[in-house]
C-alpha cells in the first residue's frame, strides 16, 4: 500500500520531466533532426554512420555468402560413400591407438568366466535324464520327440526341462 502511494506522488513529476524533455528537443535552438543534420558535427557523425553501415552491410553479405557456399559445398548427399563406416577407426596414422577395443575389459571377463563356471557346475549336478532332456532340446527336438527318444512321458520331459532351466536361471542371477 505504501509503494502505491509513493508511486502516485512521483507520477506527476515523471510526466512533467518527460514533457519538458520533449519540448526541449523540438525547440528552434536545436535544429538538428535525425534525417537532416544542420551542423558540421552532425554532418560528420552522419557521414561516419553511413560509412559504418556500408562496411557492416558488406561484411554481412560476405559472411552470409560464405556460409551459403559452405552449406552447399559440404552438405551430405545420399551418394556419398567416402565417409568411413560407423565404428571403424579413421584411416590416419596412429588411429589404431585411439580405436575402441571391442573385447570385454578384465573385470567383465572375470564375471563372465565365474558365471560360466557356475552354470557348468549346475549342469554337472543335474541328473542324467535332465541333462539329456536339455541336450536334446538344445539340438532342436520337440518335447514329444525327446519323450520318444528317452522313453519318458511327455509331462516328465516338460517338467524336467522347466526345472533344469529354472536352476540355470537362478545360477546365472547370482
Amino acid at each position: 500500500m505504501k509503494g502505491n502511494f509513493r508511486l502516485r506522488q512521483l507520477a506527476p513529476l515523471g510526466i512533467t520531466a518527460v514533457a519538458l524533455l520533449t519540448l526541449a528537443a523540438c525547440a528552434e535552438s536545436y535544429p538538428n533532426t535525425t534525417f537532416t543534420p544542420h551542423s558540421e558535427l552532425g554532418r560528420a557523425i552522419d557521414s561516419l554512420w553511413d560509412r559504418l553501415l556500408l562496411l557492416g552491410t558488406i561484411v554481412f553479405v560476405l559472411v552470409e555468402g560464405a556460409l551459403i557456399y559452405v552449406v552447399f559445398r559440404y552438405r551430405h548427399r545420399p551418394s556419398d560413400t567416402d565417409a568411413p563406416p560407423q565404428g571403424s577407426p579413421v584411416a590416419r596414422p596412429g588411429a589404431e591407438e585411439w580405436a575402441v577395443d571391442p573385447s570385454p575389459n578384465p573385470e567383465a571377463r572375470l564375471v563372465n568366466s565365474q558365471t560360466q563356471e557356475r552354470l557348468l557346475a549346475v549342469l554337472r549336478a543335474l541328473p542324467e535324464p535332465a541333462r539329456m532332456c536339455l541336450s536334446l532340446r538344445a539340438e532342436g527336438l520337440r518335447y514329444r520327440e525327446i519323450a520318444q527318444v528317452l522313453g519318458m512321458s511327455l509331462g516328465a520331459v516338460s517338467l524336467s526341462v522347466a526345472r533344469s532351466l529354472a536352476r540355470l536361471a537362478r545360477a546365472s542371477e547370482r
